[in-house]
């Protein structure tokens, strides 16, 4: 009987234990936010850009010095991206739909796919834009 009430308990303590884990991994479904590619210390108002740069040459030469890209979405809530440089160089100073995994803490997003924002108009040198339209 002892050794019942033990294992009992025992079971009890991992479920316990273990409900945080599963709640958080049930988190990690992919997603897809559409915003700004900008960079991390614009974000946080660390880097300011040069006289005449657009945003993509502002961004570019932001990550250049050691800032990693970020998705702004509704010119509020940044995501630091995480994944292919090259292809968020594409998109960099323009709006994109970033598809990927949130991390636990909701700050950043592994990048699995990137696409142009579909509901942005036609490319504009006034918006920054990196990508013209197809």
């Amino acid at each position: 009987m002892k050794r019942c009430v033990v294992q009992l308990i025992g079971c009890a303590v991992l479920l316990t234990l273990g409900m945080p884990v599963l709640a958080q991994s049930a988190g990690n479904a992919e997603q897809t936010l559409t915003g700004s590619v900008t960079c991390a210390w614009k974000v946080n108002g660390w880097y300011r850009c040069q006289r005449g740069d657009t945003p993509m040459t502002c961004t570019l030469a932001c990550v250049e010095h050691g800032s990693s890209y970020e998705l702004v979405v509704d010119g509020t809530r940044g995501y630091v991206l995480q994944g292919d440089e090259s292809e968020l160089a594409r998109y960099a100073g323009g709006h994109a739909s970033i598809t990927g995994v949130l991390s636990n803490d909701a700050r950043s997003i592994t990048v699995e796919h990137v696409a142009k924002d579909r509901k942005k108009t036609a490319y504009s040198s006034e918006e920054g834009s990196a990508v013209a339209p197809q």
